[in-house]
């Protein structure tokens, strides 16, 4: 007997799913490579001309965090609204057609379906462990109720953007041009490869300047595990621990598009389990779980009998024999199997039908996860490893806001220190203790903050980060000015002070006006002159850090001491 060919009709359907993934996939990669100032682009240090916050705006779950932490939605948050709209009438389609990381991890599992190891029929059931990205979602809600992001690290939006923007592109950026170099040091022939990759960078397809970011590895290996266990399971992280995908999964509960399962055309041939993305339970005699399901469409458009459709109903689907489908509908209670003829004419044990739809969670679980949540951060808080213990070298971006505000909304995203123009933005590893993970703050050793600059308060999209004028942080506004921190010199170890040297190089790179560093004549009409740290005129930008030519401690460090996002740090009284 031939072998039915899949619904046509849902075909079509699937490869519109995979174009809208491409496309999005596609735009989210470059408004990554777009979060900088590369020549390529248009634009200065007071604006881009992209919209790189647009995909965690559309982000329901970042949205709901930031209002419970702070009791105010930022205004670019209101699209996420959008989404959470479209999934209560579709289902989770942001999952399956937008997410970026999604599509990643669905384009590994299609590649693992074509290993000749792959090819082997995988483990694809529900799992009862999916439950836990409920616990993480609670958890997270909870914890931002109580005042802190941290789990915000777990945001799939945030996961893609950091590993690809501090971590693979820098590493792509870094291969290219020692690829370039090496190419324009060999024959002539080869020298146009390197032609090639000059014209990729100047074109905004590859990172115009080499970049280096603090816990990288640690920050792509997240990145690559996500990914990596997609191997295993399709989609594992959106199965498992996606708080997104939870948050999501619940709305979906009141979507009208449903999963109508024909039983007396099903064959038992488990082609729709083989394609289904959430192990939502396509397969007839099991319920489907419709807060599982991405709307891939991969069900329907396999199965060669027409047994499963997708339909629009305002109070649910009935089954074809609606006394058949109530038996066994008691949650736990055995499904009695059916005999099914397969297209192969051999007699096969199908399921029979269970109820169709149902949600997976457990009340006395999800209300313990919450409230663990609540309990756990000020419980963390009291230990100075969670906490981090007063660091003078946590020197927050300009525009930050005070601190317990500021792990409240900073979701750890990157955007900042991606598109900070100097490298002076890093992922913080111990600066800010545990709570403070992959935050962000200024290594001036690395970049200094540049005094027009105020691209990291136009990228944040939860205002971790204040939106300020380059007015407002040169103090050019009638206001006092921004200050990040204030430099200290170390007269035993500065070239002048130590040794009778000549070196004004601090003095010489003090962008502010007046000058934060003085220059005092020594104590004779031949010593060289002496640089001076002068505090209120200081604003921590850390360009005299960066300079200073004594390695590997430079002589004059920049500490938060006297930053003034918050009247209580501010102890030079400025």
């Amino acid at each position: 007997m031939t072998t039915p060919a899949p619904n046509r009709k849902w075909s079509t359907w699937v490869w519109a799913r995979r174009s809208v993934q491409i496309l999005s996939l596609g735009t989210f990669l470059w408004l990554v490579l777009g979060t900088d100032l590369s020549p390529a682009r248009p634009g200065d240090a007071s604006g881009l001309p992209m919209p790189v916050r647009v995909f965690f705006e559309l982000d329901p779950f970042l949205a709901l965090s930031t209002l419970l932490g702070t009791g105010i939605l930022y205004k670019g948050l209101v699209l996420a609204l959008l989404t959470a709209a479209v999934t209560l009438v579709l289902g989770r389609v942001f999952c399956g057609w937008l997410c970026p990381l999604g599509t990643l991890q669905h384009a590994v599992a299609w590649l693992r379906r074509k290993l000749p190891a792959g090819r082997r029929r995988a483990r694809n059931t529900w799992h009862p462990a999916q439950r836990t990205k409920y616990g993480v979602l609670l958890a997270a809600l909870g914890a931002a109720l109580a005042g802190s992001s941290l789990v915000a690290l777990l945001d799939p939006i945030a996961i893609a953007f950091r590993g690809l923007a501090l971590s693979v592109m820098p590493a792509v950026g870094h291969a290219a041009r020692r690829t370039m170099d090496a190419l324009y040091a060999a024959d002539y022939p080869l020298a146009y490869g390197g032609d090639g990759i000059r014209y990729l960078i100047a074109q905004g397809w590859l990172p115009y300047r080499d970049a280096v970011f603090q816990s990288s590895l640690l920050i792509g290996g997240l990145l690559l595990a996500v990914l990596g266990l997609s191997l295993w399971r399709p989609r594992f992280f959106c199965r498992f621990a996606c708080p997104l995908g939870a948050l999501l999964g619940l709305f979906s509960r009141f979507s009208i598009l449903w999963l109508r399962k024909d039983p007396s055309r099903c064959n038992a041939c488990r082609k729709c389990l083989d394609h289904c993305q959430g192990a939502d339970g396509p397969e007839d005699g099991v319920p489907w779980r419709k807060a599982e399901c991405h709307v891939c469409l991969n069900c329907v458009a396999s199965c060669p009998e027409k047994a499963l459709q997708f339909q629009f109903s305002a109070r649910g689907l009935p089954s074809p024999d609606p006394n058949r489908a109530l038996q066994g509908a008691a949650a736990g209670e055995a499904q009695p199997r059916a005999e099914a003829r397969g297209s192969d004419g051999e007699a096969r044990s199908a399921p029979a039908p269970a109820p169709l739809v149902t949600i997976d969670t457990r009340r006395r679980t999800l209300v313990a996860a919450f409230a663990s949540g609540i309990v756990a951060v000020p419980l963390l808080r009291t230990s100075p490893l969670f906490a981090g213990a007063p660091d003078p070298l946590r020197i927050r971006p300009p525009g930050a806001r005070p601190e317990r505000e500021f792990l409240a909304r900073c979701v750890r995203c990157g955007e900042c220190m991606k598109v900070c123009p100097t490298n002076a933005l890093h992922p913080a590893v111990g600066e800010a203790g545990v709570e403070g993970l992959w935050t962000p703050v200024l290594v001036p050793r690395i970049g200094a903050c540049q005094p027009g600059c105020t691209l990291c308060g136009q990228v944040c999209p939860t205002g971790a980060i204040r939106r300020f004028t380059s007015e407002r942080k040169l103090g050019a506004d009638g206001h006092p000015p921004l200050r990040i921190g204030t430099a200290k010199l170390d007269r035993g170890s500065c070239i002048p002070w130590a040794t009778g040297q000549t070196c004004t190089v601090c003095e010489e790179f003090c962008p502010t006006s007046p000058k934060a560093i003085r220059l005092d004549p020594g104590e004779t009409p031949s010593a060289p002159l002496l640089p001076v740290v002068v505090p209120e005129r200081c604003n921590g930008c850390g360009a005299c850090e960066h300079v200073c030519p004594l390695a590997p401690s430079p002589a004059i460090v920049v500490t938060a001491t006297g930053e003034s996002r918050a009247d209580e740090h501010d102890v030079l009284g400025r």
